[in-house]
């Protein structure tokens, strides 16, 4: 009895995981399986039993419009999925298809040539080049476009930067400055200014806000709203689950190298997230026992 109430009680060796878990959280978590990518119709963004890293058989889609959530703790997968889809790291199975196109495994300029952009969780070691300008880092991706008769257009490259500080508001002493000498938000803004001035019909984000405030964080948050509203297809894998459900019409959870469970609407909450993934935890020492 507590209070006058008299509290239920349950066997200890009667109770699963999904009830230990139920009674930890003090509420019943309510999913259901995740989307694969034949039940998908119009998705921008397709893998179809995609495997390699600790991936093994992730199918999930992303239509045009939508931003979908990866979740998971570290050795559930979710740390290799974006590096597979984007071509960073080698598949041993499956399929990528962007926007009807699929795309070789290990090659990152298929992915672009198709019509996705990424932006990579290390951006200190992978995204950034720290000593080169502003102009430079927003334009690697593509500078044919600033080439005229295999000449690059500096002029041309350099105003084309300018307007990519303007358009997402980047804090900058000037964009021949080194990305190195800007905060952690104002590089990534960079980051995205690379991707997005390439017109992308998806846009794959691997902890797009790590190691920056909270004021940057909301303004990049914004852009991903942004370009989703636009009609791209956006999947935003992140360890912060306030992140996800700021962002996220879909979460999914990851597991074990594949996807457990997808949390949708009113069920994305940061504890929904967290205890799922503690659920995938369970499930994981105990196999290995």
């Amino acid at each position: 009895m507590r209070d006058g109430k008299r509290i239920a009680t349950e066997p200890i060796g009667k109770l699963d995981k999904s009830r230990l878990i139920e009674l930890m959280i003090g509420h019943k978590l309510i999913t259901k399986q995740a989307t694969t990518a034949s039940e998908a119709h119009g998705a921008r963004l397709r893998t179809v039993e995609l495997a390699g890293g600790n991936v093994c058989d992730v199918s999930l889609s992303v239509a045009p419009g939508e931003i979908v959530g990866v979740a998971g703790i570290t050795g559930s997968g979710r740390e290799h999925l974006v590096p597979l889809i984007t071509g960073q790291i080698p598949s041993t199975d499956g399929d990528v298809v962007i926007d009807g196109t699929p795309v070789a495994p290990y090659a990152p300029d298929e992915v672009i040539t198709a019509g996705c952009a990424f932006v990579t969780a290390d951006r200190a070691r992978l995204g950034n080049l720290p000593m080169m300008s502003v102009t430079l880092n927003t334009t690697i991706a593509d500078v044919k476009r600033n080439t005229r008769q295999r000449r690059l257009l500096h002029k041309n490259e350099r105003a084309e930067a300018v307007a990519w500080v303007d358009k997402l508001g980047t804090k900058t002493a000037g964009v021949d400055a080194p990305i190195a000498t800007l905060s952690g938000g104002n590089q990534q803004k960079v980051l995205f200014a690379r991707g997005l001035r390439l017109d992308p019909t998806v846009i794959v984000l691997d902890e797009p806000t790590r190691g920056i405030d909270v004021g940057a964080k909301e303004e990049i948050h914004s852009l991903i709203e942004r370009a989703a509203a636009g009609g791209a297809a956006v999947l935003v894998a992140s360890t912060d689950t306030d992140e996800l459900v700021r962002v996220a019409q879909r979460v999914l959870i990851m597991r074990q190298g594949r996807i457990s469970d997808e949390l949708v609407g009113d069920q994305i909450t940061s504890r929904n997230i967290e205890h799922l993934q503690l659920k995938s935890e369970t499930d994981s020492q105990e196999a290995t026992r």
